[in-house]
C-alpha cells in the first residue's frame, strides 16, 4: 500500500495561515484536514493565537489503518512550526471523540455554539513531543 500526502499551499492559505492536507492511499483521495492559526484576519478565528483543526475526515474503510494519526500529526506539526502550541477542536460525538482522547485531546466541558460538538484542547510543550 502507497500512501502520499499533498499539502496545499496558496495565497489564501499564506493570507489566513491555513493548510490543508490531502490524504491518498495510491491514487484514491481518502481523506482532508483544514487547519489553521487563528489570527484576527481569518473570519473562522475563534481564539487568537490559537491551532485550530477546522475539519477532519477519513473515508469510513480507510479508518483504523494510521491515516488519520498522520494527518494529526502533520497538523500539529505545521500549527507548532507557526508559532503557538495549544490547539483545539471540535469533535463529533458518535466518530471523533476517542480518536482525539487517544491523540492526547482533552474536552474543555464546553460545547461549540455553531456545531453543537465538544470542544477539545491540546497543550504541546514544545516539537520535540510530536
Amino acid at each position: 500500500m502507497e500512501r502520499k500526502e499533498i499539502y496545499l499551499y496558496t495565497k489564501e492559505t499564506q493570507k489566513y495561515k491555513e493548510w490543508l492536507y490531502l490524504c491518498y492511499k495510491d491514487a484514491d483521495l481518502i481523506g482532508f484536514s483544514l487547519a489553521q492559526l487563528d489570527t484576527p484576519e481569518n473570519p473562522m478565528c475563534k481564539r487568537i493565537g490559537w491551532g485550530f483543526i477546522r475539519e477532519f475526515f477519513i473515508i469510513p474503510s480507510c479508518r483504523r489503518n494510521g491515516f488519520a494519526k498522520q494527518m494529526c500529526n502533520f497538523s500539529e506539526k505545521i500549527i507548532v512550526g507557526n508559532g503557538t502550541n495549544n490547539i483545539y477542536l471540535t469533535a463529533d460525538a458518535n466518530f471523533g471523540i476517542p480518536f482525539w482522547e487517544a491523540m492526547g485531546y482533552s474536552f474543555t466541558g464546553k460545547i461549540d455554539d455553531k456545531n453543537g460538538n465538544k470542544i477539545f484542547e491540546k497543550h504541546i510543550a514544545n516539537e520535540h513531543d510530536l
